[in-house]
Formats: structure tokens, C-alpha cells, sequence
């Protein structure tokens, strides 16, 4: 009997934990009525993983609070037909807007706007739009820059690392503004590079921290991986997408930062009031989606009055990162002297680096 009474204990106990975790990732569950609209949401990284994914899963979430809608995800979902599944799944279970945080499930996206015309999807740095999907970026390589002057004036051994995602044009930007950012005040420092997706980004921060001496590491990554080695080697960090400053007092100096919530609400508006419309969205430091976290106190003193100045560069729209003249590694002018390189080609074409950028893998 007492046996028993144990057992029944612990499985209440599961059942109210179950309850409880199910309300916080389903705002609305609780609010048996609602029948506005049912969002899924398909995640590359973890929801809590405190890098890209958890940047647009906090977004939605808090949208989901405030209409209390409810809200249904998967995470840590390949690029392959797994995504599919959870895609078909999703809407399976009612959600009428899909949302996916990765340009990896493009064709995914795509293929399933097409079977699913009722339905709306939303892809995150995705490649095709159309009647029912929208995809959208956001001008991280302004943010990327940014933080890429930190990391060239905070810098003493002029040698830095950086974990990024794929290597496709939008990585390649991010790694090539930040670069740019480097050396904009520091003309001896390199950026060392590895690509990774997101199961690898420990490794790859590891691989750079043993191979170079390296005294400060960027990312920008799915998870913050890279960031925990970096506290363990007790180097300087900057993060992207998402401020970890309270989780690495020691190390960390600021984060190139995304805020989805204004657009995640303009676009669930859309779906609820029928004004929908596949489209393409790029958002930069004047919209506040994208910018700079607060410094912290690691930071060098005079390195905020520099950013600061480059950023009202950049909200007055006097110049932008990719501001010509600038040449690649092998000294081919990519964009003319007093030209901006096109957002459709900063997106799609470029396939070259910087000065001062030395790929590691």
C-alpha cells in the first residue's frame, strides 16, 4: 500500500510538472475557446539553446502570450526530410502559421506552401517567397560589424576567432562585416573562421582557441557553445542573437543582438485579419530589430564612444558596412568606390572575403 501511495505520488507529482511545462510552451492551452490561430513553429537549434533559435522562439512566444494563442514547436530538427515531418505534423494538429527559424529549410518551406495553400509559412533567411510564405532577414551584418570594432580595439594580441554557421552568402556577409569592423581601427588583426552547424560549435570555438592565440571570439550560432568554452579558456567572448552577459560575467563584452517581437506581431496580425502576403522582409538597426546589446564592464574604456559613433553612421543612412571601395583578400575591387552593395547580393552572391579574414575550416 505504501509502495503504492509512492508510485501515485510521483505520478501526480509528473502529471502537475507536465501541466505546468505544457502552459508555459502553450500559452493558450489553458484557454480551451480560442480558435484565432494555432502557430508551429520548426527550430534548427534548441529553444533554450540561447543563441538564434531561442531568439526567435522568445519573440513568438511572448506574441503567443499576449493574444494568448497557442503555440506548438519542434526543435533541433535537421535539414532534411525530418523537417517535412514535423512541418506535416504541425499542421496536422491545426497550426495554421508555420513558422521556421533556418535558411536550411528552404526547400522545405517552399514545398510545403505549395501542398498547403491555406496555410501561412514564415522562413526565417529562406530563399523563395510566395503567395503564402514570406521570408526575412535581418541586416545582422550591421550588428556583426558593430561588434566587430569591439573585438578589433578590445583585441591585444590581434588575433580573433569566429564560430558562424554554413558557409552561404549570408554567413559569408556576417563574417565579412565583422571583419570590417575589426579593421576599421585596428589594421594588424585577423579573424579566424570556422563554420559549423550547431551540434559542432563547441568543438570549432575549441579547435580555434588551441590552434591560434586567439584573446577574443565572436559567434554567430544557434546555441552558446562556443560561448561556454570561451568562459573555460577565460577569453573574451561576443555573442549574436542573443545577450548572455548575466551567464558569463568573466568573459563576456556584448552581443550583436536580434529582437523579433515587433515583426513576429505585425505578422500575426496579418494572418488573423487576412492581409497576409508572401513577401520578402529585411530589417536593419533602424527598425531596433537589430543592434548591439549593453556593453559590459570587460569592455575597454573609450570602445562605446567609437561604436556609437558608427552606429549613427549607420541610422542616418549617410554609409553602410558593404560602402565601396572594398576589396577582397586577393585584391579585386567587389564594391566601387562610394557605391552600397545591393541587399540581394550581400544575401545571394557573395562568395568572397575580406582582408584580414583567414578561413580555419
Amino acid at each position: 500500500m505504501r509502495k503504492a501511495s509512492i508510485v501515485f505520488l510521483i505520478a501526480f507529482i509528473l502529471f502537475f510538472a507536465g501541466i505546468l511545462y505544457l502552459s508555459e510552451i502553450y500559452p493558450s492551452l489553458q484557454v480551451k475557446g480560442n480558435k484565432d490561430l494555432r502557430i508551429g513553429m520548426v527550430l534548427y537549434g534548441a529553444h533554450d539553446g540561447r543563441g538564434l533559435s531561442q531568439a526567435h522562439f522568445d519573440a513568438v512566444l511572448e506574441v503567443a502570450r499576449e493574444k494568448r494563442l497557442v503555440l506548438e514547436f519542434f526543435d533541433n530538427v535537421t535539414e532534411d526530410n525530418m523537417c517535412e515531418k514535423r512541418i506535416e505534423e504541425l499542421i496536422a494538429d491545426g497550426c495554421r502559421l508555420i513558422i521556421l527559424d533556418s535558411g536550411q529549410f528552404s526547400d522545405y518551406s517552399r514545398d510545403a506552401s505549395i501542398r498547403h495553400p491555406d496555410i501561412y509559412f514564415l522562413n526565417a533567411y529562406g530563399k523563395t517567397y510566395k503567395d503564402n510564405l514570406a521570408v526575412y532577414f535581418g541586416r545582422m551584418y550591421q550588428a556583426a560589424y558593430l561588434s566587430g570594432i569591439v573585438a578589433g580595439l578590445q583585441t591585444e594580441k590581434n588575433e580573433i576567432g569566429y564560430v558562424t554557421g554554413f558557409p552561404t552568402s549570408y554567413f559569408r556577409s556576417d563574417v565579412n562585416a565583422f571583419t570590417l569592423g575589426v579593421r576599421k581601427y585596428n589594421k594588424d588583426a585577423n579573424v579566424y573562421v570556422r563554420f559549423s552547424d550547431s551540434s559542432g560549435e563547441e568543438e570549432a570555438a575549441k579547435k580555434l582557441i588551441s590552434e591560434h592565440d586567439i584573446d577574443v571570439l565572436g559567434c554567430n550560432t544557434y546555441t552558446d557553445k562556443g560561448l561556454i568554452f570561451a568562459e573555460k579558456a577565460g577569453i573574451w567572448s561576443i555573442g549574436c542573437h542573443y545577450d548572455n552577459q548575466e551567464i558569463y560575467p568573466r568573459t563576456y563584452l556584448t552581443s550583436a543582438v536580434s529582437n523579433w517581437k515587433a515583426f513576429y506581431t505585425e505578422q500575426t496580425d496579418r494572418v488573423m485579419n487576412g492581409t497576409f502576403r508572401g513577401d520578402f522582409y529585411l530589417l536593419g538597426v533602424e527598425s531596433g530589430t537589430m543592434g548591439l546589446s549593453s556593453f559590459t564592464g570587460n569592455v575597454k574604456e573609450g570602445i562605446e564612444e567609437k561604436v556609437t559613433e558608427e552606429e549613427d553612421i549607420l541610422l542616418s543612412f549617410k554609409s553602410d558596412v558593404f560602402f565601396g571601395p572594398i576589396y577582397d583578400a586577393q585584391g579585386e575591387l567587389r564594391v566601387g568606390e562610394m557605391e552600397s552593395m545591393p541587399d540581394k547580393d550581400i544575401y545571394s552572391s557573395i562568395n568572397w572575403y575580406v582582408p584580414g579574414v583567414q578561413i580555419d575550416g
